[in-house]
């Protein structure tokens, strides 16, 4: 992946012949998931818009390397690859949750809020999904930070 730094689905099927699933699109990216298997590759739709992979890629680093931000681990997915220069993002796949209140996503979205001391922040439970063990993860950690 790193050799070939695909930037779209149509890249990687090309370079690393394997069949992508499209899962989701936002404002900012296209999740596919790589077929038969749980991991989700983020694409950007645009390439203007590789700043809000960065920021959350930025976010996601600075969760795990200060001590002061320990407490929000439990709620970043993994990630297997990062490419900074293109945006795109490997992490695992993450299922929709389906029984958080919003008054539970809201708890979580008001933390993330406080911490990073913005006014606003994504994690709120429309952009929260659980992991193969049930552990609630935040889906995109862009806005954040």
């Amino acid at each position: 992946m790193n050799r070939f730094r695909p930037t779209s689905q149509e890249e990687f099927e090309d370079a690393i012949s394997l069949n992508l699933v499209h899962l989701d699109s936002g404002c900012f990216r296209e999740a596919y998931v790589i077929k038969g298997t749980r991991i989700v590759i983020k694409f950007n739709l645009d390439p203007a818009m590789k700043y809000h992979a960065r920021r959350e890629m930025r976010v996601i680093k600075r969760i795990f390397h200060r001590k002061s931000l320990r407490h929000l681990r439990r709620y970043v997915p993994k990630v297997y690859y990062q490419d900074y220069k293109n945006g795109v993002i490997v992490m695992e796949l993450l299922s929709k949750v389906g029984k958080i209140s919003a008054e539970a996503g809201g708890v979580i979205d008001q933390m993330f809020q406080d911490t990073f001391k913005r006014g606003g922040s994504d994690a709120n439970y429309t952009n929260l999904g659980k992991n193969g063990r049930g552990q609630i993860k935040v889906l995109d950690l862009g806005c954040c930070g």
